[in-house]
């Protein structure tokens, strides 16, 4: 990761990355990083986990994780693989507005192919903080 000066701040290992945004959540000027990284992955089975990465005193911190997708099929050498069950989660980010502070927002499935439940976070003293959760719909 970079400082505001274009300097390499420092690195962190983390997993392949499948998808990659900046968005400043805590208004200090500097973009936070949200990765979409692979957990895990084998046969019949791949898991992504969303990461949201600072900078926090010179060095990279991950504050926040939460599921982003994941897909597991029943598999035997004895017989045809199983349709799979998967499940999709999504993160969405909102500017400050009308006294309203930049918020991350995660909506996770109930169920399959169900209602989703949402929480919104926001970022206060280098943490990643829920406001609100338990809104549930389609």
């Amino acid at each position: 990761m970079f400082s505001a000066e274009g300097v390499l701040a420092d690195s962190i290992s983390s997993g392949e990355f499948t998808w990659i945004q900046l968005f400043d959540l805590n208004g200090d000027g500097i973009s936070e990083v949200i990765t979409e990284e692979i957990a895990g992955r084998g046969t019949g089975v791949l898991i992504k986990d969303y990461n949201f990465y600072a900078i926090v005193n010179g060095q990279i911190k991950k504050l926040w994780q939460r599921r982003s997708y994941n897909f597991e099929s029943l598999w035997s050498s004895a017989r045809a693989p199983s349709k799979g069950q998967e499940s999709k989660y999504f993160l969405r980010f909102d500017g400050p507005a009308a006294g309203i502070p930049a918020r991350m927002t995660y909506l996770e499935p109930v169920k399959a192919d169900g209602p989703y439940r949402e929480s919104v976070y926001i970022m206060n003293n280098w943490s990643v903080q829920l406001t609100t959760s338990g809104r549930v719909g389609h």
